[in-house]
């Protein structure tokens, strides 16, 4: 099953930019933030795996070499 996208919810592309007009808009004013990536040393994959597998992660899991 894919994910759902932005495509999904937008009936055209002048709606799709004006939505992505009010997402950046709202980042850039401070009442969005985007969420810090959850960092594991290399040596930490299993941990990392383990944490996404549990859904203690949210976000991008970053490796660190």
């Amino acid at each position: 099953m894919p994910w759902p996208s932005i495509a999904h919810c937008t009936a055209d592309r002048a709606e799709y930019e004006a939505a992505a007009g009010r997402l950046f808009a709202a980042l850039q004013e401070g009442r969005l933030r985007a969420a810090e990536p959850r960092t594991y040393r290399l040596a930490q994959a299993a941990l990392a795996q383990a944490d996404a597998e549990a859904r203690r992660t949210t976000g991008s899991v970053v490796l660190i070499p």
